[in-house]
C-alpha cells in the first residue's frame, strides 16, 4: 500500500545518505593522509618547508641525549634576538626533551613551528619568523607543549594574507591579530608581546601611607613592572612545577610551602654607615623626615661607568629618565624619583653580602612587609653593591622588564633562582631548606653553607622612613675590616636606629649561627662591651686582633 511504499522510500534514502557521508569521510581522511605524506627529504609542515632533520646539540660520549630538529635550531638565534631571551640549541633541546620524547625522528619537533599555509618564509620571512619565534619562546618559557600547541592552533587561523602591506610590523587598530595566552598579549600584525595592564594600587591594595611615599614617576614605574611581573609569573608557573618535580626530584606537594617561604623573605637595603658622607646623611635623617638609605642614582662621586650601568637599568627596565651626572653632595630632592637597591634575603642571612667580598656595605635596613610591596625583584646582582665593585656585566637580557618580579608575582623569579645554582643538588637543598620554614641561616652541616648563593636583587621604589624599618643588621667591622662596633660612626648609627625603637642585629659573618641583638632598651652588659670596644678604637686598635677581642 501507499504507506508501506513511503516507508521503504524513506529507508532507502537514509541508507543512501549514510553511504554518502561515510564515503565523504573516507575521502577526506585519504586526502589528509595523502597531504601529510606528500612532503619529502625530511621536510614537514603545511607547506613542506620545515626541516625535520635531527641535529644533536646536547649529548656526551657520542650519545645524543636531546636531539633537536634543524628547523628549531635555525630559529634559536632569531628567537633570542626578537624576544630578548637567552636560548641556545642545547637549552632548547633539553627543554623539548622534558616534554616530548624524541629519538631518531624530529618531525614532531619541527611541526611545533608550523604556522599554517598563509605564512610562507619565502615570501614573508619577517612575519613568518616572528610567528615561529613566538612559538619557540612560548615553549621555552612555559616548558609546556600543550600551551604551545594552543598558541599554534590560533596562529594558524589568523588571516595573514589579508595583510597586504610590506613584510614586517603593520598596524592592527582593531586587535584582530591579538592572542592572549600564557600571561602575555601577542600581536602577530604589529609583532609585539605586551603584558596585560596591571596597577600597583589595585594589585596590592597598599595602605594610604605607602601610596603617599610614591610620586607619579615611581608609581608609574611600579604599574609597568607589576604588569610584566604578573605576566611572566603566569607564563613560567608550569615550568617551575616541572623543574621542581623532574629536575630537582622534590615533592610537588611541597612547592606551595617553598613559595610561601620565598614570599616571606625580607627585603634588606645595605648602606655603609662608616662612610663619612653616609654618616652626615644619618645625622640629617635623625629628624625622621629624610628618606634613608639614599638611592645610588643620587650618590656623589659615582663614576661614568657606574652612571651608565644605573641608566641602563633604570631606563630600559624601569622606564625612568637617564642619570646623566653625579652630584657633588647628596641632594634629597633626588631621592623620591629613584629606587633604592638591596636584596631579598631568601636564606635568612645575617649580613647584606657574602663573606669575603671587599668594598661592600656592612650595614642594612630590614624593610617591613608593607613597604616591601614596593620592591621589584631580579635574579642576579645589578646595582645592589654600588658604590662598591660590580661582579657582573650587564646584558640586554638583564634589563629586560620581563625578567623582573614582585613578592606576589614570584614564580619566574623562584625558577630562575633555583636554576642559577651551580648544581641541581644545591638547588634541591635550597628548596628543601625553604620548605622547612627557616628563621636562621643554613647550619654549617648544610651543603648551602659554603656554596655560592645566587643573589635576588630588590629595587625599592618610593621614599623610606624609619617607620618602614623595624630592624637593622650590622657587621662588627667596616668594609676594610676595622672595628665599626665601638666607633663614633657606629654610635651615630645606633642613636639613629634606636630613636624609632628599631633593633640591631650584630653579626661577625653572613651565616653566623649566633648573633648579638640590641634593642632600644639599655642593656648594661652590652654597654660594657661597647665601652671596651670604644676604648680600643680611641687607642687606634682597630685591626683584626681588636676585632677578635670584641667578638
Amino acid at each position: 500500500n501507499q504507506s508501506r511504499k513511503c516507508i521503504w522510500i524513506t529507508l532507502v534514502t537514509v541508507v543512501l545518505v549514510l553511504v554518502l557521508v561515510i564515503a565523504l569521510a573516507i575521502g577526506l581522511s585519504l586526502k589528509k593522509k595523502s597531504t601529510a605524506t606528500a612532503c619529502s627529504n625530511s621536510q614537514v609542515g603545511s607547506l613542506c618547508n620545515l626541516n625535520a632533520t635531527c641535529t644533536c646539540p646536547a649529548g656526551t660520549a657520542g650519545i645524543c641525549s636531546a636531539p633537536l630538529a634543524q628547523e628549531l635550531s635555525n630559529l634559536v638565534p632569531i628567537t633570542s634576538q626578537l624576544f630578548n631571551v637567552n636560548i641556545t640549541p642545547q637549552s632548547l633541546a633539553r627543554a623539548i626533551s622534558e616534554v616530548q620524547k624524541t629519538t631518531s625522528d624530529c618531525s614532531s619537533q619541527a611541526k611545533l613551528v608550523d604556522v599554517g599555509s598563509e605564512l610562507d618564509v619565502s615570501t614573508s620571512p619577517n612575519r613568518t619568523h616572528w610567528a615561529q619565534a613566538a612559538l619557540v619562546w612560548t615553549l621555552f618559557q612555559t616548558g609546556d607543549i600543550t600551551t604551545t600547541q594552543q598558541l599554534q592552533s590560533r596562529v594558524q587561523q589568523l588571516p595573514f594574507k589579508s595583510l597586504q602591506q610590506s613584510d614586517g610590523s603593520v598596524p592592527d587598530p582593531n586587535g584582530s591579530f591579538s592572542i592572549v595566552l600564557s600571561g602575555y598579549v601577542f600581536n602577530f600584525a604589529n609583532q609585539t608581546i605586551t603584558p596585560p595592564v596591571k596597577s600597583f594600587a589595585s594589585d596590592v591594595s597598599p595602605t594610604q601611607a605607602q601610596l603617599q611615599q610614591l610620586n607619579t614617576v615611581t608609581q608609574s614605574a611600579l604599574d609597568r613592572l607589576y604588569s610584566f611581573a604578573s605576566a611572566s609569573a603566569i607564563q613560567q608557573q608550569p615550568a617551575l612545577s616541572r623543574y621542581w618535580k623532574s629536575d630537582l626530584s622534590l615533592d610537588v606537594n611541597d612547592l606551595p610551602a617553598f613559595l610561601a617561604a620565598f614570599k616571606a623573605s625580607q627585603v634588606i637595603l645595605p648602606f655603609d654607615a662608616s662612610a663619612q658622607a653616609v654618616t652626615s646623611l644619618i645625622n640629617t635623617a635623625i629628624n625622621r623626615t629624610l628618606s634613608f638609605p639614599p638611592p645610588i642614582a643620587c650618590f656623589p662621586g659615582i663614576t661614568s661607568s657606574q652612571l651608565d650601568r644605573i641608566s641602563a637599568v633604570e631606563t630600559q627596565a624601569f622606564g625612568l629618565s637617564a642619570v646623566t651626572s653625579s652630584p657633588s653632595t647628596f641632594d634629597s630632592s633626588c631621592f623620591a624619583g629613584h629606587p633604592i637597591y638591596g636584596s631579598l634575603d631568601v636564606l635568612r642571612t645575617r649580613l647584606p653580602f657574602a663573606d669575603g667580598r671587599s668594598g661592600v656595605a656592612q650595614q642594612a635596613a630590614i624593610i617591613t612587609p608593607a613597604a616591601s610591596s614596593r620592591a621589584i625583584l631580579h635574579v642576579g646582582e645589578l646595582l645592589g653593591a654600588l658604590p662598591g665593585p660590580n661582579i657582573t656585566k650587564l646584558s640586554n637580557f638583564d634589563v629586560n622588564p620581563q625578567n623582573f618580579g614582585t613578592l606576589n608575582h614570584i614564580h619566574h623569579i623562584a625558577l630562575r633562582w633555583l636554576r642559577s645554582f651551580s648544581t641541581t643538588e644545591l638547588a634541591a637543598a635550597a628548596g628543601q631548606f625553604l620548605v622547612s620554614s627557616p628563621t636562621s641561616p643554613p647550619p654549617s652541616t648544610s651543603p648551602l653553607f659554603n656554596a655560592t648563593i645566587p643573589t635576588i636583587e630588590a629595587a625599592l621604589f618610593g621614599v623610606v622612613f624609619l617607620s618602614d624599618i623595624p630592624s637593622f643588621t650590622s657587621s662588627f667591622t667596616t668594609p676594610s675590616g676595622a672595628l665599626f662596633f665601638g666607633s663614633s660612626q657606629g654610635q651615630t648609627f645606633r642613636r639613629w636606629a634606636q630613636q624609632q625603637s628599631a633593633s640591631i642585629v650584630w653579626a661577625n659573618s653572613t651565616l653566623a649561627g649566633r648573633v648579638v641583638r640590641e634593642s632600644a632598651t639599655t642593656n648594661s652588659t652590652f654597654e660594657t662591651v661597647w665601652n671596651a670596644a670604644q676604648s680600643l678604637v680611641a687607642a687606634g686598635l682597630t685591626n683584626a686582633t681588636a676585632v677578635q677581642a670584641v667578638t
